[in-house]
């Protein structure tokens, strides 16, 4: 991640033949995962500032119940 005064600005990327390539970007999106965002950011030194990064993550546990119903219930589908 290309990082300047706090803010993200961009990334490098290789090419199949090692080759870096410097991408940047106005808006940058990190899309890492429930998990991994918060670490990445960390260590860029982004986001640490508000003190909540790494912060307020709920899961919502939830476990398959099996029944004959009358109609088709999907678990994948809506609040489980």
């Amino acid at each position: 991640m290309i990082v300047e005064r706090g803010c993200a600005r961009g990334a490098w990327a290789w090419m199949a033949s090692g080759a870096p390539v410097e991408v940047r970007s106005p808006i940058v999106v990190v899309a890492a995962g429930t998990i991994h965002t918060p670490l990445l950011l960390g260590r860029s030194g982004i986001g640490s500032q508000s003190g909540q990064l790494g912060r307020n993550l709920s899961l919502h546990p939830a476990t398959a119940i099996f029944a004959r119903m009358e109609e088709i219930v999907d678990m994948s589908r809506g609040v489980p």
